[in-house]
């Protein structure tokens, strides 16, 4: 489990914005410290200006970009909770360089003995994949657990294994870190990775069959 401590050393050594990095700081106080999710005590949109000295539209847009680059999991409420609520969108904050190899360590495969210690013939994609999503035709138990998790709490519905790996190429990896980015993406939508019903057959011996 990625613990607080790991997202601070990974915003501290990433290349986010410094504002980025200082929103992030902000959700992560008001975070728990072990479920790394906002909760009840997320902070409105102007208490992440107040926090951050920002403007509210700079805030805005600074969540937008750590959304985007899987830094942070938005939950929104419903019009109706919030207004007669006072519900508030929640964060959850991830470690989205988890699991990846810092460019400086990885090597071309075509480098020799002495591109490889140097470091400059690193890969032009290293630090951008994940080993969890490195194969197309592979797709690593971790990402197609994700997608089974997220589609049964979302809708409710248990998919097999083999339809969850062909979400995920459909999905495909995400620039920093496949799972949150997956997550992201079927949570935004998640009735367009269901499979598609099938029509019932009829044989004349017991008319309409379903599955």
């Amino acid at each position: 489990m990625t613990s607080r401590w790991d997202v601070e050393r990974a915003v501290l050594a990433s290349d986010l914005p410094p504002m980025s990095r200082l929103l992030l700081l902000v959700l992560l106080v008001h975070a728990d410290a072990r479920t790394l999710d906002t909760g009840k005590y997320s902070p409105s949109l102007t208490g992440l200006a107040r926090a951050t000295g920002l403007g509210r539209s700079t805030v805005a847009r600074e969540l937008n970009r750590l959304e985007a680059e899987g830094w942070v999991i938005r939950a929104r409420p419903d019009v109706d909770d919030a207004r007669s609520k006072r519900a508030r969108t929640t964060y959850r904050i991830t470690n989205p360089t988890a699991g990846l190899v810092p460019e400086r360590d990885q090597a071309s495969p075509t480098a020799g003995p002495d591109q490889s210690q140097s470091g400059t013939s690193a890969s032009p994609t290293a630090g951008h994949r994940s080993d969890l999503f490195s194969d197309q035709d592979q797709i690593s138990s971790q990402v197609i657990d994700k997608i089974i998790s997220v589609l049964k709490e979302t809708r409710g519905r248990t998919i097999d294994r083999n339809h969850a790996a062909a979400v995920a190429r459909q999905i495909g990896p995400g620039r920093t870190n496949t799972l949150a980015y997956v997550e992201k993406v079927i949570r935004d939508r998640p009735d367009d990775f269901l499979p598609t019903p099938q029509p019932p057959r009829f044989t004349a011996a017991n008319g309409f069959e379903t599955d």
